[in-house]
């Protein structure tokens, strides 16, 4: 499937890596985390690349001139970075594939699957089964239906045995993307969050697909120290 474009969420603060530099800009390798991220996406041969991004990430505009980069003022959440995108491309016609930016080592394998389940589906998610959850979102399935994405902070005890967990990488059909407009502030992260989408689109009567990746250990967005080494 050619007709489907990317997002890269990459505008937010990243407080919990505790470096002296912005998260994105921390290498694996000799590549910041971020420059990972975009070259994955190329990869892909999406029609166009859009990149959400903050002040500290404004070296990677000259670098990458044919990507479609924009800037998040306010740093309210991954639901925020998208409502920000849509209101400047309301009129998108094509399929969006939405990657978070401090997720560089997912399998392009695993993403093409969710590009795929975009020709006969209209949301898409990519899952991973983990054994021990610590902090990751787990993906709520209720009659082998997914009904929500939970974040983490908000699971109960018995929620976190749930070992299929959120990746962050979502595909949406292009008719669809207007719901990020329905996404509101959460009251106690006060932000707006982007797993917000799914329970969203379940209440309107869309189904949601999940895909699972057969790589659990590096499906995920890099948030510290720890994890950042583990990718090294």
């Amino acid at each position: 499937m050619k007709n489907f474009e990317v997002i890269i969420l990459a505008g937010g603060k990243g407080t919990r890596m505790k470096t002296n530099i912005p998260k994105l800009l921390n290498k694996i390798g000799n590549e910041p985390i971020l420059e990972k991220t975009i070259k994955k996406a190329l990869s892909l041969k999406p029609k166009k690349i859009n990149v959400v991004i903050n002040k500290y990430y404004s070296r990677f505009i000259k670098k990458y001139k044919n990507i479609n980069f924009i800037f998040q003022k306010n740093s309210l959440g991954t639901g925020h970075a998208l409502k920000v995108f849509f209101k400047k491309n309301k009129n998108i016609k094509s399929n969006l594939i939405v990657m978070m930016g401090d997720a560089p080592s997912i399998k392009i394998h695993s993403i093409k699957k969710v590009i795929n389940c975009l020709k006969k589906s209209s949301f898409v998610i990519l899952g991973a089964k983990i054994k021990k959850n610590l902090s990751q979102g787990v993906i709520i399935i209720k009659k082998n239906e997914v009904q929500k994405i939970k974040e983490y902070k908000f699971l109960k005890p018995h929620e976190k045995k749930n070992g299929i967990c959120n990746t962050g990488v979502m595909g949406i059909k292009n008719t669809y993307i207007k719901l990020v407009n329905e996404i509101k502030k959460n009251k106690i992260k006060k932000e707006y969050l982007i797993t917000d989408l799914v329970s969203i689109a379940k209440k309107s009567n869309i189904d949601v697909k999940l895909i699972l990746t057969k790589q659990n250990k590096f499906s995920f967005g890099i948030n510290n120290i720890q994890e950042l080494a583990a990718h090294n």
